[in-house]
């Protein structure tokens, strides 16, 4: 048997999933667990409850103690977060009442900083309990289809780690460029709804230390080009009108004027509806809009819980994929490329833009092991390297 063919059956041996035990697997590769941790980690909101303390001890509904439970319950369903509140606070029967609801209870059980988050963010009055259980129970990005992990604030939806940030759609834009970005008046903008994050309260300082802390008062781009849209007629006509006042259409405009533009332009032309397939398979826009500061942003981890069920799916994203991101230069192999399916003929930003879908792709344990064993080259070159070290250990 030859030296190469030595190396090889040693190298499948070490990277075969079947020979080494879930623990060890899940400690080495599976990466952000969806676990109360992971919200911590990545979204720094407030931690300030929202603690509920009725002055008014009175325990009668008044009339509404004519209705029948379901029905009061599934009006409250209906209400949003700040209406809730409000009536929440009218009475000790009141507050009773809503904590009975069962929709309720289970955001509270599973998305338990969902009140915190949305007060924070001034979003209350935007969104209903029934809204955000509609979320929990449903699995899949309402963008491109893949498993979703994310809750896009602004419109209550799930969306994927992905199409947060490769989806413009799903991006947000200070309130103060919505009118020139959009073509729309001044009054129009204001009827939007704003919410105030700040870059630090969704992203580890640890990861980025120099996060600006700001607060913005920022408006969902797909919120924004829906009015936008139904201002103007059509789509089409927002572009016209939009080009006609760009910060760039001057021969001597300024390099950030030019950006503006682009960006401008860039988010004129997203998707409202659904995608065709998930966006890292897309090539990336120009350079200057693949660091916009304000993608990813106002979005909270959120469990997936199948209706009927008790316990949340678990997820993981890839580590392998991860570390691959994190090490990547231009000279990768066309070989690693190939496994992972990726033409090696595609340009760097390209290749880059493929890796990052992966990494971010949300898999069940049983989709991870058969991604480590099918595709996943960085994966599998981590557990070499981990079975190699602890054999230079034994051996040493």
């Amino acid at each position: 048997m030859s030296y190469d063919e030595t190396d090889f059956q040693i190298f499948t041996l070490f990277t075969d999933p079947d020979n080494w035990s879930k623990e060890k697997l899940m400690e080495l590769l599976c990466r952000d667990m969806p676990n109360e941790e992971h919200v911590n980690a990545y979204c720094h909101i407030s931690s300030s409850a929202l603690v509920i303390k009725p002055e008014d001890v009175r325990s009668t509904l008044g009339d509404l103690e004519s209705l029948p439970r379901e029905i009061l319950h599934k009006t409250l369903e209906e209400l949003s977060f700040a209406s809730i509140e409000i009536f929440s606070r009218t009475c000790r029967a009141a507050r009773l009442l809503v904590d009975k609801v069962m929709a309720y209870r289970e955001l509270i059980r599973f998305i338990p900083k969902i009140l915190t988050i949305f007060s924070d963010t001034r979003l209350m009055q935007y969104h209903s309990v029934a809204d955000v259980r509609q979320e929990l129970h449903f699995r899949y990005c309402r963008s491109c289809g893949d498993v979703g992990t994310y809750l896009f604030l602004p419109t209550c939806e799930r969306v994927c780690l992905t199409c947060l940030n490769f989806n413009q759609a799903y991006w947000c834009l200070p309130q103060s460029q919505v009118s020139q970005a959009f073509a729309l008046p001044d009054n129009v903008v204001e009827t939007l709804p704003v919410q105030i994050i700040s870059q630090s309260s969704y992203r580890s300082t640890e990861e980025w230390p120099e996060l600006d802390t700001t607060q913005y008062q920022l408006v969902a781009v797909k919120s924004a080009l829906q009015v936008a849209i139904n201002w103007h007629g059509s789509q089409a006509k927002v572009q016209e009108e939009g080009n006609l006042i760009s910060p760039d259409k001057f021969a001597d405009s300024s390099a950030t004027e030019c950006e503006e533009g682009a960006l401008f332009r860039y988010l004129r032309e997203a998707k409202l509806g659904p995608l065709a397939h998930n966006p890292s398979l897309d090539p990336p826009p120009t350079r200057t809009l693949v660091h916009h500061e304000f993608h990813g942003l106002a979005s909270i981890w959120i469990p997936f819980m199948p209706h009927r069920g008790t316990i949340p799916e678990k997820l993981y994203f890839c580590g392998g994929c991860q570390n691959i991101v994190k090490r990547f230069d231009p000279n990768i192999s066309d070989r690693v490329l190939g496994q992972m399916d990726i033409d090696p003929g595609m340009p760097f930003q390209e290749i880059r833009r493929r890796l990052l879908g992966k990494a971010w792709k949300a898999r069940t344990w049983d989709e991870m092991v058969e991604h480590i064993r099918s595709e996943c080259s960085g994966g599998r070159g981590m557990m070499f390297e981990e079975k190699m070290a602890a054999f230079g250990a034994v051996a040493g």
